[in-house]
């Protein structure tokens, strides 16, 4: 049994106790260990042929229509196996999704703990010192 039919019954469920897909892809990236762009198709119960048609269907006058291969390359990024999806595909996928081009890319690098101010930033990580540009002030040489 693939784990896209395994994890119907799931979306279902979810759905109907009303949470959004976003919700149930958070849920399925825990269960099943994978990344947000995945989770986010298989949140709304597509296999990558089925995200591809939809996505042909939305936008019939594109170019090159999409397949199931576009999909995978893009789901498989940042690995090697994949490739990166450009700005508006990025766009079109969270359109598609209904989601925001943010919630796609888990995988791709989360630094806001690197802020001294970041909220969720462990106070015990030391800080570590950044040269700054030419011309450009630190907050510390700022009056």
């Amino acid at each position: 049994m693939s784990t896209r039919v395994g994890v119907q019954p799931l979306v279902d469920s979810l759905r109907t106790k009303g949470l959004t897909r976003l919700q149930i892809a958070d849920d399925i990236r825990r269960r099943f260990k994978v990344n947000a762009m995945v989770a986010i198709r298989m949140a709304h119960g597509w296999s990558q042929q089925q995200a591809a048609d939809a996505w042909n269907a939305k936008w019939p006058g594109d170019d090159a229509g999409k397949t199931f291969k576009n999909f995978a390359y893009w789901e498989a990024w940042p690995s090697s196996a994949g490739y990166p999806p450009a700005l508006p595909v990025l766009v079109r996928l969270a359109e598609l999704y209904q989601v925001a081009v943010s919630d796609l890319l888990d995988s791709a690098g989360d630094f806001r703990h690197l802020d001294d101010n970041y909220p969720g930033r462990d106070p015990l990580e030391p800080v570590v010192e950044v040269a700054q540009p030419n011309g450009v002030e630190s907050a510390e040489e700022r009056p």
